[in-house]
């Protein structure tokens, strides 16, 4: 008769189940980009994202951020914070006028709903 092959089963077998982590490697993808054939570097520029930081490290940044915060004069900080004071102005009016509006709308709701049950205990009986 036909020799028609049974399909294997997909299942893992019981021996990849309780393999260890150290048992099945697979092949190493660096996430980075090589750099000119050196380490692999990862998100944040540093040899290995996963390693905590150093106070080397933290100075560095420290040191970053500062220079980045000393590059502003006075003057340019003034212009960005005006500038931001009139982006939020309007946004604060509006949200006044709506304060206000559902304010209006409250009261009316309670007037009404004061006035329905005035009506309703007044003729229900």
């Amino acid at each position: 008769m036909g020799g028609t092959k049974k399909k294997r089963d997909q299942t893992p077998s019981v021996v990849t189940l309780f393999q260890t982590p150290k048992d099945r490697q697979r092949p190493s993808s660096p996430r980075g980009h090589m750099d000119s054939g050196s380490e692999i570097k990862g998100d944040n520029g540093r040899a290995n994202p996963h390693t905590p930081l150093t106070k080397g490290d933290l100075r560095q940044l420290l040191q970053e951020a500062t220079n980045k915060i000393k590059a502003y004069t006075a003057a340019e900080l003034d212009k960005h914070i005006t500038s931001l004071r009139t982006d939020i102005e309007p946004l604060v009016a509006r949200t006044h006028k709506t304060e206000t509006h559902l304010a209006k709308i409250t009261s009316r709701s309670r007037s009404t709903t004061k006035n329905f049950l005035t009506y309703m205990t007044k003729y229900s009986s």
